[in-house]
């Protein structure tokens, strides 16, 4: 399992949202997802949820296993000391804060529907896919492909015309 396919999921709710059950036994409410984060630190910042009759605010990591959380040392890590819901494919181990209490889990392989995972295996999973959707791309109306299309020619002649000017910059407007 692709961690990125995760963060896509939870990012997206690529899952009903009515049906979020923690493997403590209780309700999970998404109020908002957060931002995603591509530095170091949390998967997620600024979400908050609710959980049972409490709300809560707060950072979500997300991992293939739930052993990932010891594998990558965050129980020494102080970033990861406020996480309020540790998002998971596979729970094969309990996680515990600091403070010895459980950290409450969300197991996604029980809640996404299989037709997206087959989906992403078979866009991502290929070797050497040369364009992952090209098998979709007669369903884009023509209108919308002409446009995309123009786009990509002013865009390219664009970048060309930067290379040059600045050519033409470098070396004093000798051609």
């Amino acid at each position: 399992m692709n961690e990125d396919f995760l963060h896509f999921v939870w990012k997206y709710q690529k899952f009903p949202p009515d049906q979020l059950i923690t493997t403590q036994g209780e309700i999970c409410t998404v109020l908002n997802v957060g931002q995603h984060n591509l530095h170091d630190g949390p998967d997620f910042l600024n979400t908050s949820l609710r959980i049972g009759h409490l709300k809560w605010f707060g950072p979500v990591e997300i991992h293939n296993k739930s052993s990932d959380w010891y594998r990558h040392q965050h129980q020494k890590d102080p970033n990861y000391s406020n996480i309020i819901l540790h998002v998971v494919w596979e729970d094969d181990i309990e996680v515990c804060r600091e403070d010895g209490q459980l950290l409450p889990t969300l197991l996604l392989s029980d809640i996404v529907d299989p037709r997206l995972l087959q989906e992403h295996h078979r866009y991502f999973k290929k070797k050497n896919p040369f364009i992952p959707c090209k098998d979709h791309f007669l369903e884009v109306p023509s209108s919308k492909r002409m446009i995309w299309k123009e786009r990509l020619y002013v865009s390219r002649i664009e970048e060309k015309s930067e290379r040059i000017l600045q050519l033409l910059q470098e070396t004093k407007n000798d051609w």
